[in-house]
Order: structure tokens, then C-alpha cells, then sequence
């Protein structure tokens, strides 16, 4: 599984293109995060691997085709309640 990141947009927020590669099929995404949502989880990541950490934990719960082709990472945690619990402790353990 291939997960590649592409920043899109900076400001006022981040926009990423996302695309998920899987021996030959493809999926594509496109995702924003908020500056207060990213300075919330207080790491010294760049913007871009959050996103790479949240796809990370998205397809630990469900597979790329369910994922939603657009969406705000604030959303994920209304679909996983732990989400952002989680990816704090992923995104300072690496």
C-alpha cells in the first residue's frame, strides 16, 4: 500500500490531495486542516504526515474505497471517537 500526500493549499487552512495506491487500483482524496486543528495537536510533525498518519489510521478501521473522497480531518473523529487520541500518540512516538 502506497500513500502519497500532496499539500494543495495553505492558508487560510491546509488542503491535501491524497492518493491511496494499491497494486493497481487507485483512490483519491482530498483533505483540509484547520492551522488551530494542527497548532491542537502540539507536534513538531509537518502538516503533510499528519495527513499521512491520519490515512495511516484510516485504513487500520476500513478500506480505501470506503474512505470519503472529501473531507475535513476534524471529521474522522465523528467516525472513530479515538482518532485524534490516537494520532496525538502516533504523531510523537516516530
Amino acid at each position: 500500500m502506497e500513500i502519497k500526500v500532496k499539500q494543495t493549499r495553505e492558508d487560510p487552512s491546509w488542503s491535501f490531495e491524497v492518493i491511496v495506491k494499491e497494486n493497481e487500483a487507485q483512490t483519491q482524496h482530498l483533505v483540509s486542516m484547520s492551522k488551530d486543528f494542527y497548532k491542537s495537536l502540539n507536534t513538531e510533525k509537518k502538516p503533510w504526515e499528519v495527513i499521512q498518519e491520519t490515512f495511516l489510521f484510516l485504513l487500520d478501521h476500513e478500506p480505501k474505497e470506503a474512505i470519503l473522497s472529501e473531507f475535513d480531518i476534524t471529521l474522522v473523529s465523528h467516525y472513530f471517537p479515538k482518532f485524534k487520541k490516537v494520532l496525538i500518540k502516533k504523531l510523537n512516538t516516530n
